[in-house]
């Protein structure tokens, strides 16, 4: 077991009161999550965690509209990518909320059962993070 998960499930255990029943549980289908934990006198929760970072705001979520790019534009969009995630005052709109739930849309949902309760968690490297946003 990684160093990190053994200090994240001293902190669950010890922290929320979960248990964790066991890492990596088969999910639907070949897919795996985090974690099945436990809370005393509840049933197992299927949990998965999700990372979308910065550099997912900055292409078109769907590939149609990246191939619609012009070679320049897509150009533009992959350098920036590659660079630090603030620039001086670089600013745009914020939807962050809709970067998150993409992620979750596109890579956890697949994995969640109809067997156990699921929660899905977000841990942001965000523009801006979608915690407190409106909608």
């Amino acid at each position: 077991m990684p160093v990190w998960r053994k200090h994240e499930e001293l902190f669950i255990s010890a922290r929320n009161g979960f248990r964790v029943v066991e890492w990596e549980p088969p999910g639907e289908g070949m897919t795996r999550g985090e974690a099945l934990v436990s809370l005393l006198g509840s049933p197992d929760v299927f949990v998965e965690v999700k990372q979308p970072g910065w550099q997912g705001e900055r292409r078109p979520r769907r590939i149609r509209d990246l191939r619609a790019l012009s070679p320049e534009s897509r150009e533009q969009i992959f350098a920036r990518m590659k660079q630090e995630k603030y620039i001086d005052l670089e600013g745009g709109p914020v939807g962050s909320h809709i970067a998150a739930m993409d992620v979750v849309r596109r890579n956890a949902l697949p994995k969640l059962m109809d067997r156990c309760p699921n929660l899905a968690v977000v841990v942001d490297d965000l523009s801006v993070t979608p915690v407190g946003l409106p909608g």
